[in-house]
């Protein structure tokens, strides 16, 4: 498979993990589990069936859990995204 081929591949892949991410908020209100939990149980079966997948460096999964421990702590909704918006619109982004 030449270069091509494989960026095909991973196209086709991103699209159908955000297709999964959109049908996985409706099923999530027909069976009242959240949609994280849903993606959680997903990442599990998906490592048990490709046992070749790698966790990510520890240094990224570090600073993915600062930031947003970070963001949340600046929110005063429970709508914190990681753009850092609360109630009162969009905040700063911390470097």
């Amino acid at each position: 498979m030449g270069d091509s081929g494989a960026f095909a591949v991973l196209v086709l892949i991103s699209a159908v993990v955000g297709l999964l991410a959109v049908l996985s908020n409706r099923l999530s209100e027909r069976i009242h589990v959240p949609a994280p939990a849903l993606f959680l149980v997903a990442a599990a079966v998906a490592i048990r069936l490709f046992p070749d997948l790698h966790s990510p460096p520890e240094q990224l999964v570090e600073r993915v859990v600062t930031v947003a421990l970070r963001c949340c702590a600046s929110c005063s909704t429970a709508a914190c995204t990681w753009a850092g918006h609360g109630s009162d619109g969009p905040r700063p982004r911390s470097p």
